[in-house]
């Protein structure tokens, strides 16, 4: 395990039995571990998870990160007010429902990015803001609200 991964928990593969829910069986569990640099989050498709069966032998075994060959270099900053523009003005990534009327902005923090993407040759990881919140439609919360923009030029 690379020294920058850490365990960041379990999920689970369940069968079900609709017309009995209630004697779900769990058939395999994965166990998640999550990136971090200098004790900040990396987000994207950065991670390593490991499954493992009913019997408790490991069915599989999945890694998705890159070697940081350089980090990026931060010639010029983008200011958080820039970002946020960007954001409201549908740059970047933007999960949000898609009958949201209004988003509040809850938590902005900067993170590292990686794209380990099969296709990616990319090999740096860079800052961004990620942009947290609540959705709504009228008055009503529908949701959570993420915007990722970079945080440099």
């Amino acid at each position: 395990m690379p020294d920058e991964f850490s365990y960041s928990g379990i999920g689970y593969d369940t069968l079900t039995d609709l017309s009995h829910p209630e004697d779900e069986i769990i058939i395999a569990k994965q166990i998640y571990f999550s990136r971090n640099i200098d004790n900040i989050e990396v987000d994207g498709n950065s991670k390593i998870y490991v499954s493992i069966d009913s019997n408790g032998k490991i069915s599989e075994a999945y890694s998705a990160y890159r070697d940081v060959d350089d980090r990026v270099s931060v010639n010029e900053v983008i200011e958080l007010g820039e970002a946020v523009d960007k954001v409201l003005n549908s740059k970047g990534f933007i999960a949000v429902e898609e009958n949201a009327d209004k988003v509040v902005l809850e938590n902005v923090e900067i993170i590292y990015w990686e794209d380990s993407a099969e296709f990616s040759t990319n090999s740096t990881i860079q800052p961004v803001y990620k942009i947290t919140g609540k959705s709504y439609q009228g008055e009503n919360i529908i949701g959570e609200f993420e915007a990722i923009e970079s945080a440099v030029r």
